[in-house]
């Protein structure tokens, strides 16, 4: 999970919005110093760090990210989801 790679693959993939893109460095920003594989998402915290006012922005925009196959998203009814980056 580097932003490097991030960068790469979405210069190539027009279905990948500015939405997509703050999510997705948001959640890097908070898990990037985490050896983890599997991280505890706070949808708040997320959305504050990438500006996204609505929740089913959010929500668009992880189910995205997971169907283009950025992520593993596993949605919780709380607000700790899970996620796992993919290899890039």
């Amino acid at each position: 999970m580097s932003i490097e790679a991030f960068f790469e693959t979405i210069s190539e993939d027009p279905r990948i919005t500015t939405a997509h893109v703050s999510i997705y460095l948001a959640m890097l920003s908070e898990f990037q110093n985490d050896p983890n594989d599997m991280y505890l998402v706070n949808r708040t915290r997320i959305m504050q760090l990438a500006k996204v006012n609505a929740r089913s922005t959010y929500d668009k925009v992880m189910n995205d990210l997971a169907d283009f196959g950025y992520i593993k998203y596993y949605p919780a009814f709380g607000r700790n989801s899970k996620i796992k980056f993919n290899k890039l």
